[in-house]
């Protein structure tokens, strides 16, 4: 069954929290950005927990040398969050000792999952050109998705278009996280999320989790639409 997660960046604390108390009783998880996080830091995490997000999704995109994002890694664990996110790009010995770490954690003790990202989906074939990368995006994407699957993390994050191909390619319990999903109509969508898909129609090709902001903000019932998506 997959998940909605609502994302709480671009807000200022009172709002962000306003909303997990608006949503809390149809949904358990919350995103924490990195805009949020920068402003408020740990103390966004907290209040968000106290005020009834069951589970968070730390969204801080960890890329850096190995040590370092473990390090951010073991910080996350110890606020308590349920699933944050690092660069695929930061490369397989960072991978390799984020998983090993988790895994190594005693039964019953806190895991997080641990989800990578391949290639941001505002980068285009002709961006990546410009960046040094080879080839077509796709081929990036699939050639990192399976270096995190090789190193043994939780998931990738995909855009709509990538979770039907990535559900092929990779086992069901290799989790898949869609952003830029929206209800409603989906006008008030970024540019750089227009190709996006509606939240059942993501759910519907594979995705685990979806992660809904803007368009659920401006839904007159946002509740009232939790509870027609297809979970």
């Amino acid at each position: 069954m997959g998940e909605v997660i609502f994302a709480l960046d671009d807000e200022r604390l009172e709002a962000a929290l306003g909303w997990v108390d608006r949503l809390k009783d149809r949904i358990s998880w919350f995103k924490v950005g990195s805009a949020l996080f920068t402003r408020y830091g740990p103390k966004s995490i907290l209040a968000a927990r106290e005020a009834g997000a069951n589970r968070i999704f730390l969204d801080l995109k960890f890329h850096d040398i190995p040590t370092t994002v473990l390090k951010a890694l073991q910080g996350a664990a110890e606020l308590g969050v349920d699933m944050v996110n690092l660069h695929i790009l930061s490369g397989q010995e960072t991978l390799e000792m984020c998983s090993a770490w988790v895994r190594s954690l005693p039964e019953g003790s806190h895991r997080p999952l641990v989800v990578g990202v391949t290639v941001l989906s505002s980068l285009k074939t002709e961006d990546l050109q410009m960046l040094g990368f080879a080839g077509p995006r796709e081929r990036l994407l699939f050639e990192l998705a399976s270096l995190g699957k090789h190193a043994c993390l939780d998931g990738v994050v995909a855009s709509g278009e990538e979770i039907g191909p990535v559900r092929k390619a990779f086992p069901k319990d290799f989790l898949i996280v869609c952003p830029g999903v929206f209800v409603g109509d989906g006008m008030s969508l970024p540019k750089d999320q227009k190709n996006s898909l509606h939240a059942n129609e993501a759910f519907s090709l594979g995705a685990d989790f979806v992660v809904l902001g803007r368009s659920l903000r401006q839904c007159q019932d946002p509740q009232g639409i939790l509870a027609t998506l297809a979970r």
